[in-house]
């Protein structure tokens, strides 16, 4: 539904004269907030893991009490994922806070059971050597996975992109960064500059800030409140035993404490409408994704 609003909106701003566009994927995997670095923070440079919980407190709004756990864990990576698969809850330490299964969706006991006996009888590395290394690993094969789905969608209405974040220059460079360092926004520019800067447009080497859509995120779900609550109204994710629609339909609706991440809630909605696209009784929902009207 996003891809295919952004697509609509691209072309007609467009008339088909530009095809190929930047996107801002990879930015926030390799550059942003993320919290498993405060894990490697703890064991190599403890004097420095205080004032980050403060900047990433400030950043995310997750509680601090909530950040110092990922700071203080010692458990391995195998130990984390026993614990994940144990409650479907992040276990801090090596794991991204988007891998916890949200509240409103059930975790079926078979499932728990079948991923608990085979991490019994298999021990799984982690993506890197370090705990931050791991985390951006992982959050850029979910979006390549997204961005690889997004373009299928685009490419019938004449649109292309192109993620230059994702270059595997760049890539390479955040991952020998010092742990902890990319969480610095003036490191970003110079990381650029350095592996693609001869490629990079001007208007983006230019660039002094980076736009944060999380506020316009939770407008757009306050503007659309009536849509959304139609699409979270007799879900057919809700009768096949996936979600629990009550649940759902609250944090959707507000309010939206810290905890809550957007994705998890667009990731709950895209199973809705996808069902309902099966059954034919989609009801006509035209939501901008972000509620500000613009790709």
């Amino acid at each position: 539904m996003r891809s295919r609003f952004i697509a609509e909106a691209v072309s007609a701003a467009t008339s088909g004269t530009v095809t190929t566009h930047l996107t801002g994927h990879f930015g926030d995997e390799l550059f942003s907030s993320g919290v498993a670095h405060l894990r490697d923070l703890g064991l190599r440079r403890p004097l420095e893991v205080r004032k980050r919980v403060e900047l990433l407190h400030a950043r995310t709004r997750i509680p601090r009490r909530t950040l110092m756990k990922w700071a203080t864990s010692r458990s391995s990576y195998h130990q984390s994922l026993q614990d994940f698969v144990r409650d479907g809850h992040t276990a801090p330490g090596w794991l991204s806070m988007e891998s916890s299964i949200p509240p409103w969706v059930h975790y079926r006991e078979e499932t728990r059971e079948r991923l608990g006996s085979q991490l019994e009888h298999a021990t799984v590395p982690p993506l890197g050597t370090t705990a931050e290394q791991h985390e951006t690993l992982s959050r850029l094969i979910t979006s390549g996975s997204i961005l690889r789905h997004e373009s299928q969608i685009m490419a019938p209405a004449g649109i292309f992109v192109d993620a230059p974040f994702g270059d595997d220059r760049v890539v390479d460079a955040v991952l020998r960064s010092p742990t902890g360092k990319l969480q610095d926004p003036s490191r970003v520019k110079p990381v650029l500059l350095d592996a693609i800067g001869d490629e990079l447009p001007q208007a983006i080497v230019n660039r002094t800030a980076k736009t944060d859509n999380t506020a316009a995120i939770w407008t757009g779900l306050t503007q659309n409140a009536s849509r959304l609550r139609t699409m979270s109204t007799n879900m057919l994710a809700a009768q096949r035993g996936v979600v629990d629609e009550g649940m759902f339909r609250a944090s959707l609706l507000g309010p939206h404490p810290p905890s809550l991440l957007p994705m998890s809630l667009w990731r709950t909605l895209a199973v809705e409408a996808w069902l309902r696209d099966n059954e034919g009784v989609r009801h006509q929902i035209s939501v901008d994704p972000i509620g500000v009207n613009h790709p």
